[in-house]
């Protein structure tokens, strides 16, 4: 099969792509303790973007940076700050001698459907080898083919190797599962392994890697890989995104995103929205009105995520709906 990553490491398997994430920030803390600050104190901050998404537990939720999902849950954990993506100036400023890893999104899914850029992924991880730092992926929506490869980050920059990653959704292809990568790379000269360092009772979950689910996850890698559709994906969204831009709309302020991971941008002038609703909810409710199911992502934005086997002609049909719909608002 294809691999997900060149590096040898570890799986721990969970339930949720939340449960992942808060693996991956568990990995983070002990790593701080492990190498600590030069005063001895542990490091244990973890740096993450604004409108990032890790998922509605407390300690994923602190790690995202959104305020919306927050509100009536605090105070949040400690140890998290949200700096501005695909600002790499701005990220090495913010480097404290308590920071020991950054933790970002290939693409932003919640947040409106933003993507990394090459130039930004290197050069986090070039800060990662100059501070000792780790670079942790949330791959739960951009994983598995969605984005035109394997994994979401490898369509941006396959060069790069992350120190951890978390995956979900499609790793069950619609079934509860989920898990977290770790490398097993060296971290001191005694030769002593990253993924080691999560020794037995550090971590677990009541359901995590049960023979069901994991024989799940197998069968629908198998079939991910078998039959290309990373590659499709790629495809399929090249072609979307040129019918949509080919339509010239107004209402559209471009289209962005991997692979079957795209967002619609909104022109906020040209669609109105009642108190309490974004623009982005009120022409999602249009396209389901028409027949076609979708999400927001963010305030100003409309999220496509087809199944990674939808058909071509299903894909006429829905684009068939969205240019009916947004040419409403071209009045």
């Amino acid at each position: 099969m294809t691999k997900c990553v060149e590096r040898p490491g570890k799986v721990f398997f969970a339930n949720s792509g939340a449960e992942s994430n808060d693996g991956l920030i568990k990995v983070a803390r002990r790593y701080g303790h492990r190498k600590p600050q030069p005063d001895g104190k542990p490091r244990y901050e973890v740096l993450t973007f604004n409108k990032s998404f890790h998922g509605r537990t407390l300690g994923s939720m602190s790690a995202t940076g959104q305020d919306k999902i927050k509100i009536g849950f605090d105070p949040m954990l400690p140890g998290f700050r949200h700096l501005p993506f695909n600002d790499l100036e701005t990220a090495r400023e913010a480097i404290r001698p308590e920071t020991v890893a950054f933790m970002l999104e290939t693409v932003q899914g919640e947040g409106g459907v933003n993507c990394v850029t090459p130039e930004f992924l290197r050069g986090l991880a070039q800060l990662c080898r100059e501070h000792d730092l780790l670079l942790l992926m949330d791959e739960v929506q951009c994983g598995f083919g969605r984005c035109g490869d394997i994994m979401g980050w490898r369509a941006v920059a396959p060069d790069v190797e992350p120190d951890g990653i978390s995956w979900a959704k499609a790793l069950g292809g619609g079934f509860p599962i989920g898990g977290f990568w770790i490398s097993d790379r060296a971290i001191d000269g005694q030769g002593t392994e990253l993924s080691s360092i999560m020794d037995p009772g550090s971590h677990g979950s009541t359901y995590g890697g049960n023979p069901l689910g994991t024989a799940v996850g197998l069968a629908v890698l198998r079939e991910v890989v078998s039959q290309g559709l990373p590659e499709r994906a790629r495809r399929l969204g090249a072609e979307i995104r040129r019918e949509i831009e080919s339509w010239n709309l107004p209402v559209v302020q471009g289209v962005r995103g991997l692979g079957l991971l795209l967002g619609i941008g909104l022109n906020p002038e040209m669609v109105a929205a009642p108190e309490g609703k974004t623009i982005a909810s009120v022409v999602v409710e249009a396209l389901r009105q028409e027949g076609l199911l979708s999400v927001p992502a963010g305030p100003e934005t409309v999220r496509l995520l087809p199944p990674l086997n939808v058909s071509e002609e299903e894909i006429q049909q829905a684009l068939a709906i969205i240019r009916r719909v947004l040419k409403t608002y071209a009045k």
